[in-house]
């Protein structure tokens, strides 16, 4: 793989562009929690399913304005069911494997993911 500081980070883009973001926005279940309003007016948060970015961003009204010019509906629906989200990571694990071999890791601190380079000390 790269060598330089330019080429590594060409092959981190190209890991989120191809499989991480992919991943995230149509296979990784989100923890969003839904308040509800009881009889007597007193609201309770709590999460149940686990819906998909994606699923989250069809429940907004009007959610095609918030797309990119040209980006379509249909076609964003057809990558999320092209796999199943077992099927979307395997790839995604594999390349991180790979990387890891050059000791990179991708680490994920307070719900970012990012990259750092692991020093052995021999």
């Amino acid at each position: 793989m790269a060598t330089s500081a330019a080429g590594r980070a060409t092959v981190m883009i190209s890991f989120y562009r191809v499989h991480l973001n992919p991943y995230l926005n149509f296979h990784r279940p989100c923890g969003v929690s839904e308040i509800t309003t009881d009889k007597k007016g007193k609201q309770r948060r709590y999460t149940g399913a686990r819906p998909r970015r994606w699923e989250l961003l069809q429940r907004v009204p009007q959610f095609r304005g918030y797309l990119k010019p040209g980006t379509q509906p249909a076609e964003l629906e057809r990558q999320a069911n092209r796999l199943s989200d077992t099927e979307a990571v395997r790839p995604m694990q594999e390349t991180k494997r790979k990387l890891r071999g050059e000791n990179w890791w991708l680490t994920v601190s307070h719900g970012h993911y990012w990259w750092r380079r692991i020093h052995s000390i021999n």
